[in-house]
């Protein structure tokens, strides 16, 4: 299983895939307006430990009006994929 992909089949990413630049602009404006957002070397250390020794994971959420997006842990992640693979074809 690739760590980045937790749960492939996610409608949501299926949505999304190939969309990063777009959504990624629309976090920044959304967080920073104009301004720039800057990172550094040392912003990825410190994000890389404070999940260690687990995988961050961008968790994705799609709604009705909205898409969520949340860093979670890998075990937080794998949790969340094994019920989304259980819930798949239920109301």
């Amino acid at each position: 299983m690739d760590p980045k992909i937790v749960n492939p089949d996610s409608t949501i990413l299926q949505q999304v895939d190939g969309q990063w630049q777009k959504l990624a602009a629309m976090i920044v404006w959304k967080l920073a307006g104009t301004s720039t957002v800057r990172l550094t070397a040392g912003d990825m250390d410190r994000f890389n430990a404070e999940f260690s020794p687990g995988i961050p994971v961008l968790l994705t959420q799609g709604h009705a009006d909205a898409i969520e997006l949340q860093i979670v842990d890998e075990a937080a992640a794998l949790r969340i994929a094994d019920h989304d693979s259980k819930m798949r074809g239920s109301a």
